[in-house]
């Protein structure tokens, strides 16, 4: 696999500078995290099945592709008391929007092809003959949510929860956890408050780090919740910073250097927030607090000095 399964510039030179060996689970962990849509991963993962001497490995990867398939098939299934609604996904921190509602997999597939966005197809069960039919809104015809899949906005599948399919856990029939939930011991060269890209964000995001599962390694557990650094999301549009509440996988990062002398209104509040993470040991909190009081307590000519998240947003209404 090279080093395809670290798609960041940054931690990749760090590794081979550093002279790190990735075993097989963790190659394979770092392709189930790539953001890559299911086709690329699953053949990715086969390949390394192949190669591996381990043979536990072997077998997780064969029962989570075979399980993820049967899981698809299931889901395209329509016997007739069901619906797919297509949704759109205009931002990440926006409520998708309803494009249309097919009595079948590939005619909502089809009609998803004409959206610009990430989308995804909800599997709903429809009300039986006894429900009264005389509802305007169609949501009253709706019963119950059957499964849900996720697509890249290039068609690729990004994820499918299925309340069809009778997904076995691993654990219950064998010994150990899958390679995926395991903890992934990153090394890598990143630190609180440094200021990153990610792959698979578009250009209007800047990300950076706001505290780092290591400071908290005392009540860490040994999965991979556990792994990885915490981001944080600055949009440029709507000038709105969301909190990562899981950590994220760090080699999908690279740095982002933004001048000190930008006149870009975003960036200057992404270095004065790098400045108070790293002098404050990585609390996303005490920055949200501090525009809070600038923003209560200050003169408007004081305010006006200081860039804080509130005064972008006042500044683009």
């Amino acid at each position: 696999m090279g080093v395809v399964e670290i798609v960041s510039t940054t931690a990749s030179d760090y590794i081979n500078e550093k002279g790190i060996v990735l075993e097989d689970w963790q190659i394979a962990w770092l392709l189930y995290y790539s953001g890559k849509d299911n086709d690329w991963v699953f053949t990715a993962l086969e390949e390394i099945a192949n190669e591996t001497g381990d043979i536990q490995l072997k077998e997780q990867i064969s029962f989570l592709i075979s399980s993820e398939r049967k899981k698809l098939e299931v889901f395209k299934t329509n016997k007739g008391n069901a619906a797919f609604i297509l949704l759109e996904q205009f931002s990440s921190d926006s409520m998708p929007t309803r494009q249309g509602c097919y009595f079948s997999y590939e005619l909502a597939q089809k009609m998803a092809k004409r959206l610009q966005k990430q989308y995804s197809i909800e599997k709903v069960k429809l009300m039986n003959d006894e429900a009264d039919p005389a509802y305007a809104d169609f949501d009253g015809f709706v019963d119950d949510e059957l499964g849900i899949a996720h697509f890249y906005k290039d068609g690729g599948l990004k994820d499918i929860a299925s309340k069809e399919f009778p997904y076995k856990d691993w654990a219950e029939h064998h010994n150990g956890i899958m390679f995926y939930e395991r903890y992934f011991d990153f090394k890598h060269p990143f630190k609180t408050g440094d200021i990153l890209r990610c792959s698979y964000d578009d250009d209007n995001t800047i990300c950076i780090i706001g505290r780092d599962p290591q400071m908290e390694k005392d009540s860490r557990g040994l999965d991979y919740s556990d792994s990885g650094i915490y981001v944080n999301r600055f949009d440029r549009e709507t000038g709105i910073v969301w909190d990562s509440d899981t950590p994220e996988n760090p080699y999908l990062f690279d740095f982002l250097d933004i001048p000190t002398n930008t006149g870009d209104l975003a960036e200057k509040v992404i270095l004065e927030w790098s400045s108070i993470l790293k002098g404050n040991g990585g609390s996303m909190q005490f920055i949200q607090d501090s525009c809070r009081y600038l923003k209560e307590t200050y003169e408007e000519d004081h305010k006006k000095g200081y860039i804080t998240g509130f005064q972008l947003r006042e500044y683009r209404s």
